[in-house]
């Protein structure tokens, strides 16, 4: 089944396609920049290319768009900005279309709590978050109907190898738990 991966701020990166590469035999890969692949010297500096280029409004756009090209059944694994930016599709998408959503710390989704995904999805929320209280956002989405939510021992990134925050050890975890879900899913 073919699995669509939804990049964070770093877009359609190397360390994304490895990822991708282990998870799943078939994907594609959807990023903020239009196909374009963008080398950052930093997070800091892929975060503000990201906010003053793109923004989190025009990636779900994007999202929205390329989501809907899709005929087949489908997975889909987001991160960070790019779990939100499907969080704001997430009132239209199909459970007939789509399979399987895991989202890796789309903390964005705190400005959103209103939404009512029509999908299954399961949030992967990290040990917290310098600008917010995220138990107190896990408390107000545990009760979103479709929602389940996972709390890890890892920050926000570390299913990135380009972020700060990378960790291998929570890397090969959550990898190995996909690839188990996945094939369960085929």
């Amino acid at each position: 089944m073919l699995t669509v991966f939804i990049s964070d701020i770093f877009g359609q990166s190397e360390a994304l396609k490895s990822l991708a590469q282990a998870i799943s035999d078939e994907f594609i890969i959807i990023a903020p920049y239009s196909g374009q692949s963008i080398t950052f010297a930093n997070e800091q500096e892929a975060y503000h290319y990201f906010t003053k280029q793109i923004g989190l409004d025009d990636y779900a756009q994007q999202v929205k768009t390329q989501l809907a090209k899709i005929k087949q059944p489908i997975n889909i694994i987001a991160f960070s900005v790019g779990g939100a930016a499907l969080w704001l599709n997430a009132e239209q998408l199909k459970q007939s279309q789509v399979n399987q959503v895991v989202c890796f710390y789309p903390s964005q989704i705190r400005h959103h709590l209103t939404i009512q995904p029509q999908v299954a999805m399961t949030l992967v929320l990290p040990i917290c978050e310098k600008h917010f209280d995220i138990d107190e956002m896990a408390k107000r989405l545990a009760k979103t109907n479709l929602v389940t939510l996972e709390k890890s021992v890892y920050q926000h990134g570390f299913m990135n190898q380009l972020s700060n925050n990378f960790n291998l050890q929570g890397y090969k975890k959550y990898c190995h738990i996909l690839q188990k879900t996945l094939a369960k899913n085929e």
